[in-house]
């Protein structure tokens, strides 16, 4: 999916659990072009460590511009060292921002359906796909396809 993303031109992408495989994306493309280079300066990425840093890089101009692709969004809002209530606050921020940048270009949300959520931390998946303007899922596995648990972790 972000090969094909990244195919049609300019793709910020925004990683808060640090997900993105940069070989992985480099191999799909090479399915699809010879220009895997030129493909890939067209790729902007931004790692977010913890919900500050989430804030701070959605807030900020080159976003703005492209169409995003938000990696494990959730996962810089797990951090305990942070205030529950100081990570809701920001989380809201994030998702006001969010669908301030989806009036202007093409925004999608990855986040990870985790077996292990901080207890104060519960509610903001709900929160995030209360404010989404469309939630997929992925149907779970039959029980015979449960043998590959990494492609769908946690269900």
């Amino acid at each position: 999916m972000v090969a094909r993303l990244a195919l049609r031109g300019p793709l910020y992408i925004l990683d808060g659990g640090n997900a993105f495989q940069g070989y992985t994306l480099a191999r799909a493309l090479r399915r699809h072009t010879a220009d895997i280079a030129g493909v890939m300066q067209q790729v902007m990425l931004s790692r977010a460590f913890t919900c500050y840093q989430m804030t701070t890089l959605l807030a900020g101009e080159p976003l703005a511009q492209h169409p995003a692709l938000v990696l494990d969004f959730l996962a810089a809002f797990y951090d305990q060292d942070v205030r529950a209530a100081e990570r809701r606050r920001l989380l809201q921020i994030c998702l006001r921002q969010l669908k301030k940048l989806s009036q202007h270009a093409p925004v999608m949300v990855w986040v990870r359906q985790r077996q292990v959520i901080p207890q104060d931390a519960l509610e903001f998946l709900e929160i995030v796909q209360a404010a989404a303007g469309q939630v997929w899922r992925p149907e779970r596995l039959p029980a015979a396809s449960q043998k590959q648990p990494a492609l769908l972790p946690g269900l």
